[in-house]
């Protein structure tokens, strides 16, 4: 059974790609490859799609290019993909809206909890470090009170 909403997928790793891709399609999502060019035209699209999987090598380079502001105002909800979350990161992702952080590996259900999760309840970060979606940065990511 098809589930609702299509999820993008923007990584420069095709094998990545094509193996996020694969495991959505096994688990019932309708899921698209998506380059750097057309990600913000599908984003911006009259039919937006449920959600967004954004691997940080785009990510890092949409940031450098100041464009990461474009992910919140897009209303799409995102899935960072990181090696490794660290403060700076986690500023930069709290910055830019992302609904929930996966670090690779990435095992078991975690990712596909997450991509459900920013779907059902397009969760963003708040200012405090918490989502909509219940996500929470580690204590450690959090700003001081």
């Amino acid at each position: 059974m098809l589930k609702a909403g299509l999820i993008l997928i923007a990584t420069r790793d095709g094998e990545l790609a094509d193996s996020l891709r694969f495991s959505l399609e096994l688990e019932g999502f309708s899921a698209r490859l998506c380059d750097e060019l057309s990600l913000f035209s599908a984003l911006f699209a009259t039919d937006r799609p449920g959600c967004l999987i954004l691997d940080q090598d785009v990510f890092d380079h949409m940031v450098e290019g100041k464009s990461e502001r474009l992910l919140a105002e897009s209303f799409v909800p995102v899935v960072l993909l990181v090696e490794v979350l660290t403060q700076r990161l986690g500023d930069r992702a709290r910055e830019a809206g992302i609904a929930s952080i996966v670090e690779k590996p990435r095992l078991g259900r975690v990712l596909l909890d997450a991509v459900e999760d920013a779907i059902d309840r397009s969760g963003r970060l708040s200012a405090s470090g918490e989502a909509g979606s219940g996500w929470r940065l580690p204590p450690f990511l959090r700003s001081s009170p």
